[in-house]
């Protein structure tokens, strides 16, 4: 047996029993001093079928409507007063039990409040105080909190640190995450070595105690910031007193008249400077920059005037994806049965477009076309003359337009990225896979970097090197089964590659990103930039699927990726993020829907000039429609 937290094979055992399973052992790390059960025996069913909590109908009668009344809810309320305005804050308490948290919460007027809870009886609680209620973390779409909160929770979770690494993506980035937890130092058992204690505080569903050290860790080890770990006593001198004289627990009903405010704070004071108080609390933040460890944006702007996207421009769009999807609409079809992300097979409708039909993956929310073209490469044949970009890529007054509003933006956030990663090559290699007319690259190569391009579309080869010169470009596409060893070697030297708007066209995305991973070496950073669903510009494709012309684009998007989705399959691959943009359109997309949007001119121009405020709001509301990762290669090749 393994230490959860540092992978030491050295344990011993601890004094004490576990109370309702006398035969687990309970075992100490040698190394971190992770203490910890034997045997792990709980599962979501425990939990479920309510086995903490035999005496549910009594317990819920004497705690309805007290929940403002227990000194632990007052306790955490008035810190979370203490450090934000609870009026303005969104909350979500994991392992919400019976609600007490939060129906308090809701009394002292937060803003929203919302609880993660897999027992199944306490649901009627939430009901009737029309409290938010979810089983697991997947449940919550759209929704961000200013306060995530594990009461008491976090040492009966198997694999506490994935779960925090997946409550992350529910945390604003300037929001908190609070845990309170046993603290394995309590005073009965390092100071006064209480054995009735010792016999007492073990329990088969309590998987892990920890104390300040192992406890900084396991936050540190999810990514998080630890902003501190501090001792909380909960129960008075009059409990620890009554262990100590008569081995049994609930000692402030019985030596109630020992206790008072000046004197329990002083007690909580010393032992908090021992380290034996009996509960601590944690509080967690995103690192600098918004991510764990990663750079991260919201918003970027956009002015479709600038780039010639006029509403007879965004009318003509809409024709063309009609007409392509009709061209091929008769053309043979297979039948996807399982997420090409994660191969989950509960499937549902999401919406059909032009034809095609989207669904949804449940366990992942990987968006893909069902009912893909056989074959998927007579989307993008042509002899050369045709082209599958608009003409617009190849105008030589439009080039430097694009290269400004589109390309520098994001090789600068890349090279950012890049920087913070104090990786830093000599001559960096750039090759950009899917370069199309080589605005990234010519961006790329001002910023000093070396430069490589590979693209498919003959056209955008010839324009993109009488931009760059020397044969930059290179024609030709990545085969993962068969790779040109020109392009194979390009992507083993190259310091970053970028896989720009490529990956929603393949067939096998999970594939190909698990083919970087085994060709990149160490360090060097792989960039795609995707479309991403959950979105308001997937919820505008939903509506109004006669419209599209940009997002679910059927028959060429295969994917719409969600960020869970593709986290699963890079982290696998070798990856780890360090830079994150997410931005999108969705707020036009919504404009764009409605029949003669444009009808009034002058107040179309107005939302215009407004959209890139609105929009920046979407996005930082894990909204936006395009998703750009820098991920950096930690295993594998040096």
């Amino acid at each position: 047996m393994k230490c959860y937290l540092c992978g030491s094979i050295k344990y011993h055992q601890k004094k004490g029993r576990v109370r309702d399973n006398p035969n687990i052992k309970i075992l100490e790390c040698d190394e971190c001093g992770l203490v910890f059960l034997e045997r792990q025996i709980t599962n979501n069913l425990y939990y479920a079928e309510g086995n903490m909590r035999k005496t549910f109908d009594t317990f819920v009668r004497s705690q309805l409507g007290r929940a403002s009344k227990l000194p632990d809810t007052k306790r955490r309320i008035n810190y979370i007063k203490q450090i934000m305005e609870l009026s303005n804050a969104n909350l979500l308490d994991f392992g919400s039990g019976y609600g007490d948290f939060l129906i308090a919460a809701k009394a002292n007027n937060a803003n929203y409040v919302a609880g993660i809870e897999i027992e199944s009886q306490v649901k009627p609680i939430y009901k009737n105080h029309q409290i938010d209620l979810f089983e697991s973390i997947d449940e919550i779409r759209n929704h961000t909190y200013d306060i995530i909160s594990i009461f008491h929770c976090i040492a009966h979770i198997h694999d506490c640190i994935t779960l925090l690494k997946s409550l992350a993506h529910k945390l604003k980035d300037n929001g908190k995450i609070l845990i309170e937890t046993p603290n394995a130092n309590d005073a009965l058992l390092s100071i006064f070595d209480c054995e009735s204690f010792a016999n007492f505080t073990y329990q088969e569903c309590m998987l892990y105690y920890f104390n300040p050290y192992t406890l900084k860790k396991i936050g540190e080890q999810a990514g998080f910031n630890v902003e501190f770990v501090k001792g909380v006593q909960r129960y008075p001198l009059s409990n620890t007193l009554y262990w100590l004289s008569k081995g049994k627990p609930a000692g402030q009903q019985y030596y109630w008249h020992l206790d008072d405010t000046l004197l329990q704070a002083n007690y909580e004071s010393k032992l908090a400077q021992l380290g034996a108080t009996d509960t601590l609390l944690m509080q967690l933040s995103k690192k600098e920059g918004g991510g764990q460890n990663a750079l991260v944006c919201y918003g970027k702007e956009f002015d479709n005037s600038k780039i010639l996207r006029t509403p007879q421009w965004i009318k003509e769009q809409v024709a063309k994806c009609t007409s392509k999807a009709n061209k091929f609409l008769k053309q043979p079809r297979k039948i996807l049965k399982a997420c090409p992300m994660c191969n989950g097979t509960s499937l549902k409708p999401y919406v059909e477009i032009y034809g095609f039909h989207y669904v949804e993956c449940e366990n992942c929310e990987n968006l893909f076309i069902k009912d893909p073209l056989k074959n998927i490469a007579q989307l993008y044949q042509n002899d050369g003359t045709e082209s599958s970009f608009d003409d617009a890529y190849y105008s030589n007054n439009f080039f430097p337009i694009r290269l400004e509003v589109i390309s520098k933006p994001k090789a600068n956030f890349i090279n950012k990225t890049y920087q913070n990663t104090n990786k830093i090559a000599r001559n960096p290699l750039w090759l950009d896979i899917g370069c199309g007319a080589g605005e990234l690259l010519y961006a790329a190569r001002e910023l000093g970097f070396d430069i490589l391009g590979f693209e498919s579309d003959t056209k955008a080869v010839h324009f993109a090197n009488n931009k760059l010169g020397n044969n930059i470009v290179q024609e030709g596409f990545l085969d993962i089964n068969s790779c040109d060893l020109n392009l194979l070697k390009s992507i083993q030297d190259a310091q970053i590659i970028s896989f720009l708007n490529v990956l929603e066209h393949l067939e096998s995305p999970k594939e190909t990103l698990e083919f970087f991973g085994k060709e990149m070496k160490k360090d060097s950073l792989l960039v795609i930039e995707v479309p991403r669903h959950p979105s308001l510009a997937s919820f505008v494709n939903l509506v109004a699927p006669n419209q599209v012309y940009r997002h679910l684009i059927a028959p060429l998007h295969l994917n719409i990726f969600s960020e869970k989705s593709l986290e699963s399959v890079y982290t696998k691959a070798g990856f780890k993020l360090v830079g994150k943009w997410v931005y999108g359109q969705g707020f036009m997309d919504i404009i764009h829907a409605f029949t003669g949007f444009d009808r009034q001119k002058n107040l179309y121009k107005q939302i215009n000039q407004i959209s890139n405020e609105v929009q920046k709001v979407i996005d930082k509301n894990n909204l936006g429609d395009f998703l750009l990762l820098v991920l950096q290669k930690i295993k594998g090749k040096k």
